[in-house]
C-alpha cells in the first residue's frame, strides 16, 4: 500500500472513533442530566431551628449514571434574597459508569435573614448552576437556572 493510502485509512478511523466517542459522551451526559433531574433523585427540605430562629435548607440529590463513560457531576446552590446571595454551597461526584451516588448540599441562612424571609420582607430566588463533564473533561454542558419564589 501506498503510505497516502495508509495515511487516509489512519484519519478515516480516528474520525469515527472520535463520532463514536462523541455520540458515547452525549448519551452519557443526557442519561445522567435525566436521572438527576427526575422526581425521585431530587429531595430538599427546608427547617428552622425554633430556639436560634436559623434556618437549613438540604437538597439531595441521588444521581446515577446509566451511560457508558465515567462522568463529573458538579451542582451549585445559592439562595438570594433581593438580588443579593445570602446563602450558597457546592459540592460534586465522580460517576463511573453503571454507578449512583449522593450529593447533599447545605444551605445556612442565618437568624435575621430567615425572619424576613418568613415575613416576606425579602423577595427570594434560587440560583442552581449543574455542570457535567465526560470524556476526560473533553465533552461537557452547564447551565445556571434561577427558581422565583425561593423558600417560604
Amino acid at each position: 500500500m501506498k503510505p497516502a493510502k495508509i495515511l487516509g485509512v489512519i484519519i478515516a478511523v480516528v474520525q469515527l472513533v472520535s463520532v463514536l466517542a462523541f455520540v458515547l459522551s452525549i448519551y452519557t451526559v443526557t442519561s445522567v442530566l435525566q436521572s438527576s433531574m427526575s422526581g425521585e433523585g431530587l429531595a430538599m427540605e427546608l427547617t428552622v431551628d425554633e430556639s436560634t430562629g436559623v434556618g437549613l435548607l438540604q437538597l439531595e440529590l441521588n444521581p446515577s449514571n446509566p451511560g457508558f463513560l465515567d462522568t463529573n457531576l458538579s451542582l451549585e446552590l445559592n439562595l438570594l434574597a433581593d438580588g443579593e446571595k445570602i446563602a450558597s454551597d457546592s459540592s460534586s461526584v465522580s460517576l463511573s459508569a453503571g454507578a449512583q451516588k449522593t450529593l447533599s448540599l447545605n444551605l445556612m441562612v442565618d437568624a435575621d435573614d430567615m425572619k424576613r424571609i418568613i415575613n416576606q420582607e425579602l423577595e427570594t430566588s434560587m440560583e442552581v448552576t449543574i455542570g457535567l463533564k465526560t470524556l476526560y473533561g473533553l465533552v461537557g454542558i452547564s447551565n445556571t437556572i434561577e427558581l422565583q419564589g425561593g423558600i417560604r
